[in-house]
């Protein structure tokens, strides 16, 4: 494989007028380097192949050889809506993890993991739903759906992002790019990822990824989705989103169960926060959509900062609700296959450090310690 990949560099580097030693100037290696790369004798690293690539205005598929794979071609598209700067974190972040996901598909033989039965039966209820229900109803039918389909009931969800990948054959990443963007919903054929930022506490995270999981499953057009402010566009698919988002996550009958026609006060706003994962912002709307505030209770309730009602209710760790986590989390087959990959020498560790957003160096000090090595490489001495 390696061979065949530096045929096609030398043979894309000749056809841009390029040296060996120019190419190594635009990209970091010595000429000796370039030429071993070209012959075969060295293998080439993740993170250089983009590089030579971007060098030789080509894409790292051409280097490969391979029509371009369906993730990366998502990765062209994903900077497409580029209106500003703003996105651009997410976007890039999102674009990385889809580029290593084609390199591992490449070298591994990977595949995304087909959806489970009861996703599959959502996808067709969500794709299937009612286009003459109103927006709102359209959310709370479809997320109905999703529920009954995968056997949760009235029961909050621990795991979300497990649960999604798990059943609907999609990537989650979480990764704190800043508050520009809540999350992206990037999807096309066959590939699908879910990006939020964990810049947010960590329940406007999980909202924020439920939203995204209705578009991914209503089969929105646009192929990059870019969610900044979930509450800011009342559009009908924002709109659906929202509700979706709602009802997955605080089911109206297990909301009016717990609170059972009691007076909603901080303990019963603190107890349903902890319970159901959800932001107090969130609540406080699903609160007043099911009628179980006034609108003047949500005013009042909005008026507030969600950690006084917190320290009012006595809760034992208001900041954990209240502040971002920062989380990092790549999708665990990609993290699985590339350490499978790095161990049988199919991947360089430039694609594990890719995935981390790590310093090759320093993630290969981390892997030895946990005692994953490459395989070592064998000289033929016999002709010396």
């Amino acid at each position: 494989m390696e061979e065949g990949i530096g045929r096609r560099i030398k043979l894309f580097r000749r056809q841009r007028g390029l040296t060996g030693e120019e190419l190594g100037q635009a990209v970091g290696l010595r000429k000796d380097q370039i030429s071993r790369i070209e012959s075969g004798e060295r293998q080439i690293e993740v993170t250089e192949a983009a590089l030579i690539a971007e060098a030789l205005e080509v894409t790292i598929g051409d280097l490969l050889g391979n029509k371009p794979s369906k993730s990366l071609v998502l990765a062209a598209r994903v900077m497409a809506p580029l209106a500003d700067g703003e996105a651009a974190p997410a976007q890039l972040r999102v674009r990385q993890i889809l580029e290593v996901d084609s390199v591992l598909a490449n070298a591994t033989g990977s595949k995304t993991p087909e959806p489970s039965e009861g996703g599959l039966s959502a996808y067709e209820h969500a794709r299937h739903s009612s286009p003459r229900a109103s927006s709102t109803n359209r959310g709370y039918a479809i997320a109905k759906a999703v529920r009954s389909d995968l056997g949760l009931g009235g029961a909050p969800i621990l795991d979300l992002p497990a649960l999604i990948e798990s059943n609907f054959g999609v990537d989650v990443v979480l990764w704190p790019t800043g508050e520009s963007v809540s999350g992206l919903c990037v999807h096309g054929d066959g590939v699908a990822v879910l990006f939020v930022s964990s810049s947010f506490p960590y329940g406007h995270q999980r909202f924020t990824l439920a939203h995204e999981l209705a578009h991914h499953l209503v089969d929105d057009p646009q192929e990059v989705v870019i969610d900044e402010d979930l509450f800011g566009r009342g559009t009908p698919p924002e709109t659906t989103a929202n509700a979706f988002a709602a009802e997955l996550l605080m089911p109206d009958s297990s909301i009016k169960s717990l609170v059972d026609h009691q007076r909603i006060d901080a303990s019963t706003i603190q107890m349903l926060m902890r319970t159901f994962g959800v932001s107090y912002q969130a609540l406080i709307v699903r609160l007043h959509a099911l009628r179980l505030i006034s609108d003047d209770a949500r005013t009042a309730w909005e008026a507030r900062s969600p950690s006084s009602v917190l320290r009012e209710a006595g809760d034992p760790d208001p900041a954990e609700l209240v502040f971002a986590d920062g989380a990092k989390r790549v999708p665990p087959r990609l993290w699985r296959t590339a350490r499978l990959g790095y161990s049988e020498g199919k991947v360089g560790i430039s694609a594990l450090a890719g995935l981390q957003q790590r310093d090759p160096e320093d993630l290969y000090t981390e892997l030895v310690e946990e005692g994953l090595y490459p395989p070592l490489v064998q000289d033929d001495l016999s002709d010396i």
